[in-house]
């Protein structure tokens, strides 16, 4: 990544934390539409971090557009789990974009710290826990 691509990339993904976290830091207060905004944030997230090759980023920013998604078309209710969850992947979030060079093994952790309790909201078996991840990670490192 060019320092002129780092640097707009930086720019925008500041921008979108500044939308997304005074949202997510009032989950309970939170309209239909401030989740819609959130949602549609994210989702930018996603598209401008996998057009960089950060694909950790591009995954929790899907994980956490999926979960604002269910929260405001009201297929999934606003509990303590889901609080957390999203939570855990606005702060993944912000770690990935400090950390564009991380190492595989951070990436790992970062994916495990969301996946893991993705899955178990979505009643997902431990089982598959293990390749989830894999599957998420470049294949150079899975």
């Amino acid at each position: 990544m060019t320092p002129e691509l780092q640097a707009a990339f930086m720019s925008e993904a500041q921008k979108l934390l500044g939308e997304i976290g005074p949202i997510v830091a009032c989950l309970d207060e939170a309209t239909i539409e401030a989740l819609k905004l959130a949602s549609r944030r994210s989702h930018n997230m996603i598209g401008a971090a996998a057009l960089l090759g950060l694909t950790t980023l591009s995954h929790v920013a899907r994980i956490q557009e999926e979960i604002l998604e269910s929260l405001w078309a009201k297929k999934r209710r606003l509990t303590d789990e889901v609080k957390h969850l999203i939570d855990a992947t606005f702060q993944a979030t912000v770690m990935c974009i400090h950390s564009p060079h991380s190492t595989p093994q951070d990436n790992v952790g970062v994916l495990a710290s969301i996946v893991i309790p993705y899955r178990r909201l979505k009643q997902l078996p431990m089982e598959g826990d293990e390749a989830a991840i894999r599957k998420l990670l470049p294949k150079a490192v899975a």
